[in-house]
């Protein structure tokens, strides 16, 4: 397929390049990046991280499903362009990031009120929510393939005894 404006499609492929470079930053961020350096966070920023993420996910889902960037996507496909199987292939790795975290955002926001009466509660405390604690931890695991993942469930891991040493 030829265009009549090649100048158009070059600018088009341009956009294409820079935005597959900053979706794949966006898409390859993990709780696990909170961890680098000196950073011991908890596990509530756990739960901050994928209700951000899933927030980030969807306002770039409703940018990628605006007009004008899927007449740019016809106009790729219709000439043929190099450029557009890595279009096509972001807007998947966009949309499936999304289902995952929405996943995610299921499957752990149990969590959040035990972990917030845990960040709150007297040293003597702590022993009668460990075992209502690791029971949500495992259905986690059992029912939520996206974290069912052991760098995932390490990071979690690590947030709660980073919360324990705190107390």
């Amino acid at each position: 397929g030829e265009i009549t404006d090649p100048q158009l499609k070059n600018a088009m492929e341009g956009v294409i390049i820079k935005w597959v470079h900053q979706i794949d930053e966006v898409l390859r961020q993990d709780a696990g990046h909170m961890h680098q350096g000196d950073n011991f966070p908890k596990p509530l920023e756990e739960l901050t991280f994928w209700t951000t993420r899933k927030e980030n996910l969807t306002h770039l889902a409703t940018q990628l499903n605006d007009k004008k960037v899927l007449m740019m996507s016809n106009i790729l496909e219709i000439t043929e362009s190099a450029y557009f199987p890595a279009f096509t292939k972001m807007c998947a790795d966009v949309k499936l990031a999304y289902h995952e975290a929405c996943d995610i955002m299921v499957h752990i926001t149990p969590l959040k009120p035990l972990l917030e009466i845990l960040q709150e509660c007297e040293y003597t405390e702590i022993p009668q929510y460990i075992p209502p604690l690791l029971h949500c931890i495992c259905i986690l695991w059992a029912d939520c393939p996206a974290y069912r993942k052991p760098d995932r469930i390490v990071v979690l891991f690590k947030e709660i005894s980073n919360l324990l040493i705190e107390l």
